[in-house]
Formats: C-alpha cells, structure tokens, sequence
C-alpha cells in the first residue's frame, strides 16, 4: 500500500510595472486630494476685502480642481487680477515626487500672515482695525491639516501574479 501525493509548483511574482502605475495614479490623486483639503483650510481663515488675497490661491486652485468661493467684495474695486499677478502655484510631479506649491508676493497678505497688524501699519488705513485679527498664521493651521492626511497607498501584494511550473 502506498501513498501517492501531488504537488505543483507555482512561481509568484510582482507586476512591479502594474504596480508603479497604480502608485502613480494614487500618488496624483492623492496630492490634488492634498492641495484641496490645503486650499479649502486656507480660505476659511484669510478674509475676504477685494479679491485679491483669495486670488493668489487661484493658480494652485486651477491645478488641482478646486473652485475658490465668490465672497462679496467690501471693497470699491476688485483686485483679483492683482492677486493672480503676484502669486504662484500648482503641481511639481516627476518620477518619484509630488509636491503642490504655493507662493505670493502680494505685501498686505504676506505681512498679515506673520505680523499683528494695527493701525496704520501693515496698510491698515482704518482706525478700527481689521475685522479678522492677524497673524492669520493660514500656512501654520493648513500645514497642520496637511500633516494629519495618511494617504493610503496602493498594496503591492494587489499585484501578484501566479504561475504553475
């Protein structure tokens, strides 16, 4: 009496080519998904006179999808063209990088982030002061928000492909 057994030998393997495709693609999604969340936290916090500090974020808005709410204006004039002139963004993807950036030069915003403004320094032209308090700190509070994010990255065990020897 004997005992007979059967077995196959499989190779397994990682599509590692499927896989960097999906990981680009999640990556992609994930940094628009990044710079929305980023954008909305920002607009939330920087306040709205004549357009112009909302319009600095419009580059990146453009890139990654994102729709700047239309706020009434308090001001005389609309200065979103100034606020796009003197600002930059969007997306940096390479091969293994995605960043989202962000860059102003317009003054009054940029001294509201980081300075208590107070008349009649920083452009404040009102003795009553500004109606949202400065430092805005808005890169601070959205860094925050951005760190808290954990992508979830695609399994690369999704792309094992077996085969019999």
């Amino acid at each position: 009496m004997g005992i007979r057994k059967k077995f196959s030998l499989q190779s397994v393997n990682i599509d590692i080519n499927a896989w960097n495709r999906q990981m680009r693609k999640d990556m992609e999604e994930e940094i628009k998904d990044a710079g929305r969340d980023w954008l909305a936290t920002v607009i939330a916090i920087v306040p709205v006179w004549s357009r112009a500090s909302h319009a600095t974020f419009s580059h990146l808005a453009d890139a990654v999808g994102f729709s700047i709410p239309t706020q009434p204006l308090v001001a005389k004039k609309d200065r979103s063209g100034l606020g796009r002139s003197e600002s930059s963004g969007g997306l940096e993807i390479t091969k293994n990088t995605f960043h989202f950036t962000y860059e102003t030069s317009l003054r009054y915003l940029a001294f509201n982030e980081f300075n208590h403004a107070e008349f009649p320094h920083g452009g404040i032209f009102s003795p009553t002061g500004l109606k949202t308090p400065t430092p805005f700190n808005f890169t601070g509070k959205a860094a925050e928000q951005f760190k808290e994010r954990t992508p979830e990255l695609t399994n690369p065990f999704n792309f094992i492909k077996g085969r019999k020897l």
